[in-house]
């Protein structure tokens, strides 16, 4: 048990941590930035990675990342996940 690690440590591998931290952190820059709150904000800082021509995984990272690092906010991202379904739908291959 000691070598395997902790539970916790077992949910997402370190480097899709690594990426959950860095799309919440560029996440909370962007709520200093234009001075907005959390949660309303996500689905915005999602229309503008679009408009951005950003990466779509980094609206999932985004997603993904705060529903693993603050599970209390799971049931309130809804409106983020729907946003990242319609763009992939919008995109073709």
């Amino acid at each position: 048990r000691q070598q395997v690690g902790t539970l916790q440590s077992q949910v997402v591998q370190p480097q899709t941590l690594k990426r959950y931290h860095q799309a919440v952190h560029a996440f909370l820059d962007f709520l200093t930035a234009h001075q907005m709150s959390y949660p309303t904000s996500a689905c915005e800082y999602i229309e503008e990675l679009r408009e951005n021509g950003d990466p779509k995984g980094w609206a999932g990272d985004l997603l993904s990342g705060l529903g693993h690092l603050i599970p209390s906010c799971k049931g309130h991202l809804a409106g983020g996940w729907r946003l990242h379904s319609a763009w992939t739908r919008a995109c073709y291959p």
